[in-house]
This record gives structure tokens, sequence and C-alpha cells, in this order.
């Protein structure tokens, strides 16, 4: 994946989190932008306000933008970005949430990194997505573009879900836990790390297999090629299930359900802080170690 820059800036927009710190710092961002002749549009993250209007019907186009800026935390940059994924819109992540792994920029650089983003000097990624489809004999019956993960466990009740893994057509293992995670280079900081999952770097070409909680202590995640095809089934019993992508959309699933993921044809496509690199922002974040 190589770097890309972007095409000289004209038209911009700013997608907030539902909060007061957010939607001040999107009306400053305006004001900047507008002494310097930029044309900008704002608007409420579309997954936190229910009869929302404006970013996503047809008064505007996603290829009006040469730049979204995100104001939130991860979540509200994963919800923008999986709407602008395939599109080749740079999005710039500020953070005015908490952890902020997508949301690089802190409050206090917001400015100084647009001033270096609207002189063209950033790196701009293409990042790899995955896509989840459920299929009902061979008739597909949803699919999901998602950033970080594909989650499978119970809709609700903590019980146990028997379920096999097939990679490229070849059986891998039959699991027994709590679920099963199938994660990004990117989703490797999200619910992956809570489960025992290892840490990836964003640009190695892989996905994450991760069991949630498995019965047998030797069921260890692994990491194939973003080139294989996941497959999961379900033993005929087992109820209740649900397929969850970037913990914001998703679907019940029925035992005869089968699973198959794979890489998104789409990308999304990340600016990466001009201030700090990637190590040092897990060194933050983590509490590692360390200048």
């Amino acid at each position: 994946m190589t770097a890309e820059y972007a095409k000289k800036i004209n038209m911009v927009g700013i997608i907030y989190k539902q909060n007061k710190k957010s939607l001040d710092l999107g009306n400053e961002i305006i004001k900047w932008l507008e002494q310097k002749k930029i044309n900008s549009m704002i608007f409420p993250n579309p997954g936190e306000e229910e009869h929302h209007t404006g970013l996503y019907n047809n008064t505007t186009r996603h290829e009006e933008f040469d730049l979204v800026i995100v104001l939130g935390g991860d979540g509200t940059f994963i919800s923008a970005a999986r709407n602008f994924a395939g599109r080749q819109v740079p999005l710039l992540g500020i953070n005015t949430g908490t952890l902020g792994f997508l949301t690089e920029i802190s409050l206090e650089e917001t400015f100084d990194a647009l001033n270096l983003v609207l002189n063209e000097q950033y790196e701009a990624i293409d990042r790899t997505m995955l896509r989840a489809e459920i299929m009902e004999d061979d008739r597909k019956t949803a699919c999901f573009d998602v950033l970080n993960d594909v989650v499978i466990n119970r809709s609700y009740l903590a019980r146990v879900i028997d379920f096999s893994v097939y990679v490229d057509g070849q059986f891998l293992s039959s699991f027994r836990g709590d679920g099963l995670i199938v994660a990004t280079p990117t989703g490797s900081t999200a619910y992956n790390l809570a489960a025992g999952g290892p840490i990836v770097h964003p640009l190695v070409p892989s996905i994450l297999i991760v069991p949630i909680c498995p019965f047998t202590l030797s069921n260890r995640p692994i990491l194939v090629s973003d080139n294989s095809t996941i497959e999961v089934t379900f033993d005929p019993k087992v109820m209740n299930l649900r397929l969850t992508g970037d913990g914001q959309v998703g679907k019940e699933l029925k035992p005869e359900d089968r699973i198959v993921i794979r890489r998104s044809p789409l990308k999304f496509r990340f600016i990466q802080s001009p201030f700090k690199d990637y190590f040092q922002i897990l060194r933050t974040k983590l509490g590692w170690g360390g200048n």
C-alpha cells in the first residue's frame, strides 16, 4: 500500500460527534477555513442522530469533498470512514474524545495540522477493510464492509458458542467459547486487543482470527494473509447469534447461516499525524515506557 497525496483542497466536510466540545471546534474550523477562502460544510455524525439530514442525503454528494475532518473519538471516525470508503477522500481525525487510536490529532495540534494538510505536506495511506457476507445456502442475505472487525457472539445471555473456522477452504479448527473476532490490522488495537490478540502494524497485509474466551486454552489467535477467505459455520443447536461490524452495524444470525469474510474491495484513505509516528501513538495510548 503506497502513500497518496491529495489534490488541492477547495471543499471540506466536517463531521462532529454530538457534544459541545466537538461542535464548538467545528465552528472554529469553519471560520478559519473561511479566512483562507475554502468552503466547508458541517454535519453531525449520522450514527448519533436518529433523524439526521445533510451529509448522506441527496443534497450533498461525497465527491464534492476534497477533505473530510472528523471531530470526536474513534467511534465517530469509524462511522464516518465507512461512509467514505472507496471514494478516495482523505479523512483527518481530531480527537475530542478519550483514547483515539484513529483520531490521532490532539486539540492543541488542530490548526497546525490543518495548515500542513492545506499545503499538501502530509501523508495519506489507503488502509484495508474487511467484507463480511452472511450466506444462507448459496444466497447472500447481508453484506458489511468494516474498518476494524467482524465479531460473532450471542446476541444476549453469556453462553458459549460451538463453531468451526475454515481458511481458503481448509479446516482450521472447531472452537467452543464466547465467540470470534476477525479483525484488520487497523482493528488490532480495538476489541482484538482486549481479547488477547496481537497488535499488528496497520500496513501489514493480514487478517486476524481471534477466539473470544475459548474453552481450550491452546486455541490461540492466528494471523493469516489478507488474500485469505475465512468461513465460519455453527453447531445447528446454537441459537441467538449475532454478527456485528465495527461495534456499530450488524444482523441476527440463524444456526444454518455461513459467514464468509475476506478483504473488502473498498479502502479508506487515512491521513497520518504529521507530528508523531505509529509507535509513538502506541506508547502514548497504552502507557508504554520510553520517550
